[in-house]
């Protein structure tokens, strides 16, 4: 069966034209970062867990509004804080990471523009190869989660509904759904089909549940769409939730909130303060991770030990990746950037 958005994913990127983008990128963002390894931070270092991937661009209070000159590329480092290396250096905006379950692929949204033609794509890191799985130029994929196996994808698009509109009335207007496809680009099935805003979408590790954001509160759903319910309502909390993400063990969830009317769109500056939550999978021990900190904080992953929470915070001004323990204790950072993060997705991969 052919790739429903017309993709050869045979045909790799040009590691060439990388390497020379790289360079031109280098000067002005990614060599320009100094880690700190802070010693604490080595509490983080398990037999089972590998790097830590985010996206890293210029500062997006300086950008325009509609996303036009945002600049994201992706970049990892070890739980240590060390080792930082640049993994993706496109032109535009790539964001949004996750690993697969092998530690040796990381698939992500990319594209010229942050509300224009984003697609879902996958970029092999010891080569640096990426490949182009939607390739749809006339709708945007965002926020991609692997199947436990490793051999399906699960993303968020605009693909049934009208051409994305320039920020903010693209977030308004547009249907999001969900959908799944194999990691080669084919079978793309649709998985939700509604009016409300779905996305977000994150595997459990057995593989029989997909948690996502609907229209501002925490749902699940099966992956053959047969099965639905509400997770957290946004009325209990009074704020939009978001961006979810499994325990190793599948027994609670990471999710973020914000004020309604910011939590769309985390790229942007917001001055809200929003907090890293967590949950039971049965809805029970709804807790607030980060209540003592009046900050920006949001894009948590676990640990693949199930120790450690990687998240993202404004807390010294920046935003930069933090460490804690699942229970909110023991916050140090896990890099100084010496710039602005943009909190634009991040993840923490199991060792290859």
């Amino acid at each position: 069966m052919k790739p429903r958005f017309g993709l050869n994913p045979d045909t790799p990127r040009s590691r060439a034209k990388q390497i020379a983008i790289a360079a031109a990128v280098a000067l002005g963002i990614a060599w320009s970062l100094a880690p700190r390894t802070t010693a604490s931070a080595k509490a983080a270092v398990g037999a089972r867990n590998g790097e830590i991937v985010f996206a890293v661009g210029q500062d997006p209070t300086r950008q325009q509004l509609d996303g036009s000159f945002l600049e994201f590329n992706l970049f990892s480092v070890s739980p240590t804080g060390e080792g930082l290396r640049q993994i993706t250096s496109a032109p535009g905006v790539e964001i949004s990471p996750a690993w697969a379950p092998d530690g040796l692929r990381i698939a992500f949204s990319g594209g010229p523009n942050l509300y224009a033609s984003m697609d879902i794509q996958i970029v092999e890191v010891a080569s640096g190869e990426t490949i182009n799985l939607t390739n749809s130029p006339t709708s945007d994929e965002y926020s991609p989660d692997w199947s436990p196996d490793g051999k399906r994808l699960v993303f968020a698009s605009a693909l049934n509904a009208p051409l994305a509109l320039p920020y903010p009335a693209h977030t308004v207007t547009n249907d999001y759904d969900l959908y799944v496809m194999n990691a080669d680009g084919r079978e793309v099935q649709r998985l939700t089909e509604s009016t409300d805003w779905d996305s977000y979408p994150a595997w459990s590790p057995s593989g029989d549940w997909i948690a996502y954001m609907r229209d501002g509160s925490i749902a699940l759903i099966s992956p053959d769409g047969s099965k639905t319910r509400l997770l957290v309502n946004q009325l209990e909390l009074g704020q939009g939730l978001y961006d979810p993400e499994w325990s190793p063990d599948g027994r609670k969830l990471l999710f973020a909130t914000a004020a309604p009317d910011t939590f769309e769109i985390p790229l942007l500056p917001c001055a809200c303060d929003s907090d890293v939550w967590v949950v039971n999978v049965d809805g029970s021990g709804l807790r607030n991770l980060t209540a003592k900190s009046d900050a920006h904080e949001y894009a948590a992953a676990w640990s693949p030990d199930g120790r450690r929470i990687v998240f993202t915070s404004n807390r010294t001004g920046a935003r930069q990746p933090y460490l804690m323990n699942p229970d909110g204790s023991n916050v140090v950072p896990l890099i100084d950037l010496q710039l602005d993060s943009g909190g634009a997705g991040l993840d923490w991969g199991p060792r290859p």
